[in-house]
């Protein structure tokens, strides 16, 4: 329940944010918001390289000293390698090399390894109100930040170190609990060379679904214009409101199954269960009220992401049991068929993305939902093996 709390936090912060965002900058401006949240997302996810799946299956108390090392090592990398070439991508995207926005980004991808990293290491521990008091640090931050720019007449950048801002405090709110360590150098590399081991297949498969969810919007930039990608971006996060909540708790699913003496099925374990009832009851609100929420929410600027935002509902339920499907694997240790799923939904969207881009905002909801449901039967078909072994 302290979970689910604080994954809410995280679903609603952002959503809300996206509301002052859209109404304050309209659909092309939401589009350039996309787009650098996008790319960001993309270079947090390389710079993680799994590692906080890594964490997650290698649960305990035991060196949390060592992990909290390892988590601001990467952050550093993030910052040097990954978030500055986020950034740049940002900026060739979107036709501008304006300081704020490339900043923003690189500042928002290290937030994002810290953020999750932190997060990872304590769930992994088993310190459930660390994490509801990170989440609602982050998000709390995050709102007030959101309303600060919305209130000054900021850009899309203000947004992007909005967001920024609440995970980097977020993250390092969690980072109190975790005791430091004078040791840096053997013990450190050994645990890193473990946990690498651990975290590759998940990198791999992080950086496919980053790709599969969250590239779309700069394909759909690039293919029928910014201000659709706004009208998509900015129906996605009430979709996400569903969805949040029950993909947090399939790390749960993992961490739980890794540590069981015999593993289990995802669909036995109590916050599987929960994941699958919060969606189900979410996206069905969703389908009901899409076209009055949108309207509240955006106004008539946004009318045509109502559809887009009902295939949006569906293919969010689709990507719970995706989802769940990878949180059963990585808790057995059996990765295999996990990057091939991915990869195969990451080509499905990008490219129905770009063939469809005729459909405005809708054409990405159409590409997720045949993407995530291959994906979701591949992954099944590779739990049902791992289960008979």
């Amino acid at each position: 329940l302290l979970l689910a709390i604080g994954t809410a936090s995280l679903a609603i912060a952002p959503g809300i944010a996206g509301v002052m965002a859209a109404r304050s900058l309209g659909p092309e401006g939401r589009g350039q918001l996309a787009v650098a949240v996008a790319l960001a997302t993309i270079g947090g996810t390389v710079g993680m390289r799994g590692l906080d799946m890594a964490i997650l299956a290698d649960s305990g108390e035991s060196d949390l000293d060592l992990k909290r090392s390892l988590l601001l090592r990467r952050a550093k990398n993030v910052i040097v390698v990954d978030g500055l070439i986020a950034g740049l991508a940002t900026a060739v995207v979107l036709w501008t090399a304006r300081p704020p926005i490339v900043l923003s980004v690189i500042a928002l991808a290290a937030a994002t390894v810290v953020f999750l990293l932190t997060r990872a290491v304590n769930l992994g521990a088993g310190r459930t109100p660390r994490v509801l008091s990170t989440d609602l640090v982050s998000s709390a931050v995050m709102l007030v930040g959101a309303a600060v720019v919305t209130l000054a007449g900021g850009d899309a950048a203000g947004y992007v170190f909005a967001s920024a801002g609440g995970l980097l405090v977020g993250g390092w709110y969690g980072l109190r609990g975790i005791p430091a360590t004078s040791d840096r150098d053997a013990a450190a590399r050994s645990l890193a060379d473990r946990l690498g081991g651990i975290g590759s297949t998940a990198w791999k498969a992080r950086i496919l679904q980053s790709a599969a969810f969250r590239l779309d919007r700069v394909v759909l930039a690039a293919t029928a214009g910014t201000a659709a990608a706004g009208v998509y971006a900015a129906v996605v996060p009430i979709a996400e409101m569903a969805t949040i909540v029950p993909l947090h708790l399939a790390q749960l699913t993992t961490a739980r199954i890794a540590r069981a003496e015999t593993p289990s099925g995802w669909h036995e374990e109590r916050s599987s269960q929960l994941a699958l009832l919060i969606s189900v009851v979410g996206i069905a609100l969703i389908l009901a009220l899409a076209g009055p929420v949108v309207d509240l929410l955006y106004g008539p600027e946004f009318e045509s992401g109502v559809v887009a935002l009902r295939l949006l509902a569906v293919a969010s339920l689709v990507s719970v049991l995706w989802r769940l499907n990878e949180a059963e694997l990585f808790g057995r240790g059996r990765t295999d068929g996990i990057v091939a799923a991915t990869a195969v939904a990451a080509v499905i969207v990008l490219g129905g993305t770009a063939v469809l881009s005729s459909f405005d905002a809708s054409a990405p909801a159409i590409a997720s939902l045949v993407g995530y449901s291959a994906a979701c039967a591949l992954t099944f078909r590779v739990v049902l093996r791992a289960r008979r072994a």
